[in-house]
C-alpha cells in the first residue's frame, strides 16, 4: 500500500472510507499512530522496505537502482530456504531497479501482464475498490503460506479473528 493519507482510512478516522479488509486487519494487528518515512516518494520508501536501509545508505534517491551489492530481504530469506513471492503493478518494484532481487517468483505488468488480471484469474473473483476479493486474497495467501517448502516461520496469523 503506497502513498495513501492516512486521514482517508477508517481505521484513522474517516467514517466515509470503505476498507473493511484493511479494519480486519488492524483489529487483528498493530496500527501506529506515529509513523514517518523515509522519503517523500516510492522509489526510496520501497527500496528502504526492501533493503532495511536509509535513502542515505541504499543511495536509490540518486541512482534509481539498487547496486548488487546490497542484499534485499527476499534475498537473504531466500538463501535462507525460505519460498519467496513478490508481485507490483509499480514500475518502481520492478526489475529495472532491482528491487525484485531475491524472490522466487516476481510478478510485474512488463513480465506477465497486469498483475490484477492475473490474480483476478487465479482467484476468481473481483478485485478493486472496498473489499473486492481481499478475503479470497488472504485465503489464497494463507494456503501458499501452508503449502509453501520448508522453512517456514509457523501459521500465518489470524485475520479477523478466523485462521
Amino acid at each position: 500500500l503506497d502513498s495513501v493519507r492516512a486521514d482517508r482510512l477508517s481505521c484513522y478516522g474517516d467514517a466515509q472510507a470503505d476498507t473493511p479488509a484493511l479494519e480486519a486487519l488492524v483489529a487483528a494487528g498493530v496500527r501506529f499512530s506515529h509513523a514517518t518515512s523515509e522519503s517523500t516518494w516510492t522509489l526510496p520508501v520501497a527500496a528502504t522496505l526492501a533493503t532495511g536501509l536509509t535513502p542515505r545508505e541504499h543511495r536509490m534517491e540518486i541512482s534509481r537502482r539498487l547496486p548488487e551489492s546490497v542484499p534485499t530481504l527476499a534475498s537473504l530469506l531466500r538463501g535462507a530456504g525460505y519460498a519467496t513471492f513478490g508481485a507490483s503493478n509499480n514500475p518502481f518494484m520492478g526489475p529495472g531497479t532491482r528491487l525484485d532481487a531475491g524472490y522466487d517468483t516476481f510478478l510485474t505488468p512488463r513480465r506477465q501482464g497486469p498483475v490484477k488480471e492475473l490474480l483476478r484469474r487465479k482467484l476468481r473473483g473481483p478485485l478493486g475498490f472496498g473489499d473486492g476479493g481481499g478475503a479470497a486474497l488472504v485465503r489464497d495467501f494463507r494456503q501458499w503460506v501452508r503449502s509453501a517448502p520448508a522453512p517456514w516461520i509457523g501459521r500465518p496469523p489470524s485475520v479477523g479473528g478466523k485462521p
